[in-house]
């Protein structure tokens, strides 16, 4: 590359698709990728993008854990654009690391811990079905713009301000592959669709309103997919087999907070028999694990007391979302073992 003058911020590439290619390449000599292609934010793109989220470029969110990078609106967008965020993206990852940076959510823990937990986005509202994002099948996995594109342009946030690189910036033993992209979308009320959601949105729970749209980071780890009572839906079974398996994360992940992805259609049968909301089933879920817990508690060396190890109803966090292939299909994903790192919401705010 050439030089020229420019201030060393600024970069020039030939106009082609070689000055594409070596501009992908000099970011990763740089250390600005996340060990993936990236797309160079160019000056009009990340323009595009800010003018289109509506917010001045030079707004400070705030100091990016553990190396304290300074996160404005612009340097969000041009980690938005290397990550191949169309512009409608930006509120939706704007709002996503406001999330992250309070004081509450204790990133500087979760970015340098040992642990493998990550920040997971999750999205509910009307963003939803506005962006496309996935609450379907292969919920966790590829295949959607939305999800893969925000998810991506968080961690390039968290990498390239926060400078959680590994080694130097976070000490993850073993890492996640969820530390790529971690983002996925609640289902909608959508009445007489396979996937429609019976209960208010997650983010009711914080007193938000059912009409916002919102970003809620939680600290989690790599979900942990589980078949409730086998294939057919019977609700004593699906019940009892999930909170089996609730209690056997929660022993090893003592006092952190546990989310629960309970697939559409079995969420539709609670809510019609026995008419239970989101909170009569996680009162139900915790009395149960809470049993086998015990049972568990009497076959094993324990110690400390049982409401030492397994917190109550306020811990968990329940989700419905997932395809419709399997009525029993779920998912369970462990907090952070240290604590902290709750769910924490945020508004998204579009032009």
């Amino acid at each position: 590359m050439a030089e020229t003058g420019l201030p060393a911020a600024r970069l020039e590439f030939a106009d082609s698709w070689e000055g594409c290619r070596q501009a992908i390449e000099h970011y990763y000599l740089a250390g600005w990728s996340d060990g993936l292609p990236v797309i160079p934010p160019t000056e009009h793109e990340v323009a595009s993008m800010v003018e289109a989220a509506g917010r001045d470029p030079l707004e400070a969110l705030g100091e990016v854990p553990p190396r304290r990078g300074l996160a404005t609106v612009e340097t969000v967008a041009t980690c938005a654009v290397m990550a191949g965020c169309l512009r409608e993206y930006l509120p939706v990852v704007l709002a996503a690391v406001e999330g992250l940076l309070q004081p509450a959510f204790n990133l500087n823990g979760l970015q340098s811990t040992g642990n493998g937990a990550t920040p997971l986005c999750v999205l509910s509202g009307p963003v939803v079905t506005t962006l496309g994002v996935n609450y379907g099948t292969n919920l966790f996995g590829y295949g959607f713009r939305a999800n893969a594109a925000i998810g991506r342009a968080i961690r390039l946030v968290l990498l390239l301000q926060g400078g959680a690189f590994p080694d130097t910036g976070t000490k993850s033993a073993m890492g996640s592959p969820a530390r790529y992209s971690f983002c996925i979308g609640e289902a909608p009320s959508n009445p007489g669709h396979l996937l429609h959601n019976p209960w208010e949105p997650a983010h009711t729970r914080f007193g938000l309103d059912p009409s916002d749209s919102v970003a809620t980071v939680i600290g989690a780890n790599s979900p942990q997919n589980v078949w409730a009572g086998q294939g057919t839906y019977e609700r004593d079974r699906f019940i009892s087999a999930l909170a089996e398996e609730l209690a056997k994360i929660a022993m090893v992940t003592p006092r952190t907070q546990l989310t629960i992805v309970i697939n559409p259609y079995a969420a539709q049968q609670l809510a019609v028999d026995p008419g239970w909301d989101r909170a009569d089933f996680e009162r139900e879920i915790f009395r149960r694990a809470y049993h086998v817990r015990q049972r568990l508690a009497e076959a094993l060396p324990i110690t400390g007391s049982l409401d030492q190890w397994f917190a109550g109803p306020e811990s968990l966090i329940t989700l419905v979302a997932g395809g419709a292939q399997f009525p029993t299909a779920c998912a369970l994903l462990s907090g952070w073992l240290m604590g902290n790192a709750w769910a924490t919401p945020t508004r998204i705010h579009s032009r």
